[in-house]
Protein backbone atom coordinates (compact mmCIF):
# COMPACT_ATOMS: atom_id res chain seq x y z
CA UNK A 1 0.00 0.00 0.00
CA UNK A 2 1.37 3.44 -0.97
CA UNK A 3 1.28 6.28 1.59
CA UNK A 4 1.13 9.97 0.83
CA UNK A 5 3.09 12.56 2.84
CA UNK A 6 -0.15 13.77 4.43
CA UNK A 7 -1.15 10.21 5.31
CA UNK A 8 2.25 9.50 6.87
CA UNK A 9 2.09 12.73 8.89
CA UNK A 10 -1.41 11.84 10.13
CA UNK A 11 -0.24 8.36 11.11
CA UNK A 12 2.70 9.86 13.02
CA UNK A 13 0.41 12.30 14.86
CA UNK A 14 -1.97 9.47 15.71
CA UNK A 15 0.86 7.33 17.08
CA UNK A 16 2.30 10.20 19.10
CA UNK A 17 -1.11 10.99 20.57
CA UNK A 18 -1.18 7.49 22.05
CA UNK A 19 2.31 7.76 23.59
CA UNK A 20 3.08 6.62 27.12
CA UNK A 21 3.47 9.25 29.80
CA UNK A 22 7.16 9.69 30.70
CA UNK A 23 8.04 7.72 33.85
CA UNK A 24 4.68 5.94 34.19
CA UNK A 25 2.81 3.07 32.64
CA UNK A 26 -0.18 5.31 31.95
CA UNK A 27 -1.25 5.70 28.30
CA UNK A 28 -2.31 9.21 27.29
CA UNK A 29 -5.02 9.39 24.66
CA UNK A 30 -5.85 12.67 22.97
CA UNK A 31 -9.12 13.23 21.12
CA UNK A 32 -7.60 14.89 18.04
CA UNK A 33 -10.91 15.05 16.17
CA UNK A 34 -12.39 17.32 18.87
CA UNK A 35 -10.15 20.16 17.68
CA UNK A 36 -11.17 19.90 14.03
CA UNK A 37 -13.92 21.95 12.46
CA UNK A 38 -16.95 19.99 11.31
CA UNK A 39 -16.91 19.22 7.61
CA UNK A 40 -19.81 20.06 5.36
CA UNK A 41 -20.45 17.85 2.38
CA UNK A 42 -21.33 19.80 -0.74
CA UNK A 43 -21.47 19.00 -4.42
CA UNK A 44 -22.03 20.90 -7.61
CA UNK A 45 -25.45 20.85 -9.17
CA UNK A 46 -25.99 20.30 -12.87
CA UNK A 47 -29.43 21.86 -12.57
CA UNK A 48 -31.55 23.51 -9.89
CA UNK A 49 -35.31 23.11 -10.17
CA UNK A 50 -36.62 25.94 -7.97
CA UNK A 51 -39.95 24.18 -7.45
CA UNK A 52 -38.46 20.86 -6.32
CA UNK A 53 -38.65 20.01 -2.60
CA UNK A 54 -34.84 19.88 -2.24
CA UNK A 55 -34.35 23.36 -3.72
CA UNK A 56 -35.09 25.17 -0.45
CA UNK A 57 -31.59 24.54 0.90
CA UNK A 58 -30.10 26.67 -1.91
CA UNK A 59 -32.65 29.50 -1.76
CA UNK A 60 -31.42 32.03 0.81
CA UNK A 61 -34.28 34.49 0.77
CA UNK A 62 -36.85 36.31 -1.31
CA UNK A 63 -38.61 33.20 -2.64
CA UNK A 64 -42.17 31.95 -2.26
CA UNK A 65 -43.18 28.43 -1.34
CA UNK A 66 -43.33 25.90 -4.21
CA UNK A 67 -46.53 25.97 -6.25
CA UNK A 68 -47.85 23.57 -8.85
CA UNK A 69 -48.58 24.49 -12.46
CA UNK A 70 -51.47 22.96 -14.45
CA UNK A 71 -48.95 20.90 -16.47
CA UNK A 72 -47.68 19.21 -13.26
CA UNK A 73 -44.42 21.13 -12.96
CA UNK A 74 -43.56 23.14 -9.86
CA UNK A 75 -42.30 26.71 -9.61
CA UNK A 76 -41.63 29.53 -7.12
CA UNK A 77 -42.28 33.23 -7.27
CA UNK A 78 -39.59 35.75 -6.54
CA UNK A 79 -40.85 37.86 -3.62
CA UNK A 80 -39.98 41.53 -3.31
CA UNK A 81 -37.14 43.40 -4.96
CA UNK A 82 -34.42 40.81 -4.41
CA UNK A 83 -34.09 37.03 -4.23
CA UNK A 84 -30.87 35.20 -3.43
CA UNK A 85 -29.54 31.69 -3.82
CA UNK A 86 -26.27 30.00 -2.92
CA UNK A 87 -24.60 27.31 -5.01
CA UNK A 88 -21.37 25.39 -4.39
CA UNK A 89 -18.60 25.24 -7.00
CA UNK A 90 -15.63 22.90 -6.59
CA UNK A 91 -13.41 25.30 -8.56
CA UNK A 92 -13.82 28.89 -9.67
CA UNK A 93 -14.45 28.97 -13.43
CA UNK A 94 -16.78 30.55 -15.97
CA UNK A 95 -20.11 28.74 -16.18
CA UNK A 96 -23.21 29.35 -18.29
CA UNK A 97 -26.40 30.29 -16.44
CA UNK A 98 -29.72 29.38 -18.01
CA UNK A 99 -32.94 30.55 -16.42
CA UNK A 100 -36.44 29.60 -17.45
CA UNK A 101 -38.72 32.20 -15.96
CA UNK A 102 -41.95 34.00 -16.64
CA UNK A 103 -43.15 37.35 -15.31
CA UNK A 104 -46.42 37.90 -13.51
CA UNK A 105 -48.26 40.24 -15.86
CA UNK A 106 -51.20 42.55 -15.39
CA UNK A 107 -52.87 44.59 -18.15
CA UNK A 108 -51.26 48.03 -18.28
CA UNK A 109 -48.43 47.15 -15.86
CA UNK A 110 -44.85 47.93 -16.91
CA UNK A 111 -42.67 45.05 -18.06
CA UNK A 112 -40.54 43.44 -15.40
CA UNK A 113 -36.76 43.40 -15.47
CA UNK A 114 -34.49 40.66 -14.21
CA UNK A 115 -31.04 41.66 -12.95
CA UNK A 116 -28.60 38.84 -12.25
CA UNK A 117 -25.60 39.36 -9.97
CA UNK A 118 -22.92 36.81 -9.13
CA UNK A 119 -21.04 37.32 -5.85
CA UNK A 120 -22.55 40.80 -5.70
CA UNK A 121 -21.26 41.83 -9.15
CA UNK A 122 -23.75 42.58 -11.98
CA UNK A 123 -23.70 39.79 -14.56
CA UNK A 124 -26.78 40.27 -16.76
CA UNK A 125 -29.99 42.23 -17.16
CA UNK A 126 -33.00 41.41 -19.29
CA UNK A 127 -36.59 42.46 -19.78
CA UNK A 128 -39.15 39.70 -19.24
Amino acid sequence: MRRTAAGSALLLVALLSCARDAGTDRVVLLALADGLARAEVAWELDELDFGAPGASRYLLGGWSWPEGAPNGSAYRWSNGDESALELYLATVRPLPVRLRCQPFTLPGAPRQRLRLAVNGEPAAELEL
